[in-house]
């Protein structure tokens, strides 16, 4: 359409140049010759001015109608060629003018044209002469030569350009059909725009394509209206040619025409059809195009095909992944549902786990301190159980009891040790005892929860332990017999009065000292211990105050508080 467009304005821009040269020679000539009438100059322009509202009006009307008025304005040019040539003397070679006409008919219409508006043009001056025959001489006829010899040349002209615009509309033709086919993605697309372009090629009155569907073909994007009997017929793949070849098919209504039947692709079976009469271009022109765009069809198709057969494979393949993602994430999911379930109960079974396997060794010394205490119950062991010194850091001791209480009570022990190791050379066991003897002796007279500090210090030669409570505290009548054995103050809670006096007996054989202070009742109480770096000989017991250094009071041995 774009080229057709193309072609017409071309035509019109030539039209308009050659009557403007018609225009621009008469005007000479009625200059040349002189006395000429005054309405010849005023006809001039008007020709003029319709010359070129023809040109720029001829797009804006209809085809019909531009047809119509094509051929009109013809008959415009040469009847003012013929009253130029009226008008004029005839020696003036206005005759001349009559060239313009008969080239505008060869450029619209051909060979044909040029004739037609030549014996137009002869017929004008029989008329001139026979009007004007007195006038006539003999050689007045040489402008019937001259319209003669001017209506060959272009006819001649209009023949070998009539040929240019056949190869050139041809080549345009072919052109489009493959640019277009060439943009198409899907074997539809190239299906319709075959049709499109087959339907355009001169002498085909329709087109259309037969697809596949299921077990037979369809017609698809007709053009210009299928046969009848082509349209009710239901022809299978078979039926169809093959790639490259090419049918006809019978029983169409007009014997000119002839529809032909063109394969494009084989699998699956895909052809092309066009009702094929007389049109602009002869048979050989018009068979060639339609060839052309045929072969032009069944490579993009081809082409088309594969690519929605691969498209197809990735859309299948894209499917699949995504349902093996889908049984990966189920799968996944299934295990962190597992996962999660099983979680709580190994949590619980390590947790019980770390426990039992943080205090095996504290359950294992409890036993044995149990059995020493069962032995320690027996007479022969009552005044002065034995002990079995060696090395030991005694804040081990001393922070397995707090760990102890602390687990075994909701008590609030805090702890202040030394930095470094405090090693004594003690029974260990019997030591651990001691420290959970007075622990627990502050936990059960503390109110819940518990209040209790202890304090370790290294006093050189020994070291000074401290157990503070917040409890309930001691009377001065009951103060200095707290260590004796099976005694208990009154009012006491629970008991047999053996806690404390193990104490007393067990620091005294390692040669250390036990002692107790309270403010009073209800004011809580501080029992210590003072054990030597090495066990030695029983001392004798305290009255209940911290022992004393050489040569100065006992109260010295106890550290002095820290500052506040």
């Amino acid at each position: 359409m774009r080229s057709e467009r193309s072609g017409t304005a071309d035509v019109e821009r030539a039209t308009l140049r050659l009557r403007l040269a018609a225009a621009a020679l008469a005007t000479t000539l009625v200059l040349l010759g002189g006395g000429s009438p005054v309405w010849i100059p005023a006809g001039l322009v008007a020709y003029l001015v319709v010359a070129v509202v023809a040109r720029y009006a001829m797009p804006f009307v209809p085809e019909p109608v531009a047809r119509g008025v094509a051929i009109g304005a013809i008959g415009v040019d040469i009847a003012a060629t013929g009253v130029l040539v009226a008008a004029l003397p005839l020696d003036r070679p206005a005759w001349a003018l009559f060239v313009i006409p008969i080239g505008l008919g060869a450029l619209r219409y051909g060979a044909f044209g040029a004739a037609a508006v030549a014996a137009l043009a002869i017929v004008v001056i029989d008329v001139v002469l026979a009007m004007r025959l007195e006038e006539a001489e003999a050689v007045a006829l040489w402008p019937l030569q001259l319209v003669v010899a001017a209506a060959l040349v272009a006819a001649e002209l209009a023949k070998i350009r009539g040929r240019d615009v056949l190869e050139h509309d041809v080549l345009k033709r072919r052109a489009a059909a493959l640019s277009d086919l060439s943009d198409a993605m899907t074997s539809s697309q190239v299906l319709r725009i075959a049709t499109e372009h087959l339907y355009r090629v001169p002498g085909v009155s329709a087109a259309w394509a037969w697809a596949p569907r299921e077990d037979t073909t369809a017609i698809e994007h007709a053009r210009g209206g299928v046969p009848h009997h082509l349209a009710a017929t239901s022809l299978g793949p078979k039926d169809l040619p093959a790639r490259g070849r090419d049918t006809t098919l019978p029983g169409l209504d007009d014997a000119a025409d002839v529809a032909r039947v063109i394969g494009v692709h084989d699998d699956p079976r895909m052809a092309l059809g066009a009702v094929v009469g007389d049109g602009a271009l002869d048979t050989e022109r018009r068979d060639a195009l339609i060839a052309d765009i045929a072969d032009a069809t069944a490579r993009s198709l081809a082409a088309a095909i594969e690519r929605e057969r691969a498209e197809r494979a990735v859309g299948e393949l894209r499917i699949s992944l995504e349902s093996v993602r889908g049984q990966l994430r189920a799968k996944e999911e299934a295990v962190a549902t597992a996962v999660h379930e099983l979680r709580a109960p190994l949590t619980s079974v390590g947790g019980y786990a770390q426990i039992v396997a943080r205090h095996l060794d504290t359950m294992q010394r409890q036993v044995a301190q149990l059995t020493r205490l069962i032995a320690d119950l027996q007479p022969s062991a009552v005044t002065s159980p034995g002990i079995a010194a060696e090395p030991t850091d005694i804040r081990d001791l001393v922070r397995g009891a707090v760990a102890r209480a602390r687990v075994l009570s909701d008590a609030h022990v805090e702890l202040q040790e030394p930095a470094t190791p405090v090693v004594l050379t003690v029974d260990g066991p019997r030591v651990g005892q001691v420290v959970d003897n007075l622990l627990g002796n502050a936990v059960k007279y503390s109110p819940s929860p518990a209040q209790i500090a202890v304090d370790l210090r290294d006093e050189g030669d020994s070291i000074l332990l401290k157990v503070t409570d917040q409890g309930r505290g001691i009377s001065a009548e009951d103060l200095p017999r707290v260590f004796d054995r099976g005694y208990r103050a009154a009012g006491d809670i629970r008991g047999q009065g053996l806690g404390l006096a193990v104490v007393r007996e067990v620091v005294e054989a390692h040669g250390g000292q036990v002692g107790a202070s309270s403010p009073g009742e209800g004011a809580g109480s501080t029992f210590w211990m003072v054990l030597p770096r090495v066990a030695q000989t029983v001392l004798e017991a305290g009255n209940g105050e911290p022992p004393r250094s050489a040569g100065e009071g006992q109260a010295d041995l106890v550290p002095p508080e820290p500052a506040s």
